[in-house]
Order: C-alpha cells, then structure tokens, then sequence
C-alpha cells in the first residue's frame, strides 16, 4: 500500500494510477500484486473511491460501519 496526502502531493490522479501501475510491474511479485487502480476515501456515505481511466467511482468498496460488523 502507498499512502500519499493530496496536501502535500499534488499530481494528477492519472499520475498517481501510472506509478502504480509502474510499481506492480516492476517491484512487485505477480502473485503479491493487489490491484493497478487508485483509491480515495472521502465520506461514510461515498465509502472507497476507486480512479478508472479518468473517473472517480464512488462506492467501489463497501467498508462495514461497527453497527455492520457481525458479533462474536
């Protein structure tokens, strides 16, 4: 995982989605590599954002609020 604050990184988020990309195919093991895509979280209600040849989706990941998470 990279972790970057937009305050202080300001780059297009294509440019952020490339060096990922760059990362997996060079750094990281095939089997180790997680996903080519960028992420934001914004709100509760919009929940992971995932960055898509130029577009922001909202909702991509759905992130279980405590009252969700089952008991044990």
């Amino acid at each position: 995982m990279i972790a970057v604050d937009p305050k202080k990184f300001d780059q297009p988020d294509a440019e952020y989605e490339k060096m990922v990309q760059e990362i997996n195919q060079s750094e990281v093991e095939y089997g180790e590599q997680l996903s080519d895509h960028i992420y934001r979280y914004r709100s509760k209600e919009t929940g992971l954002e995932m960055y898509q040849e130029g577009k922001w989706y909202e909702n991509s990941i759905q992130i279980p609020t405590p009252e969700k998470i089952p008991k044990r």
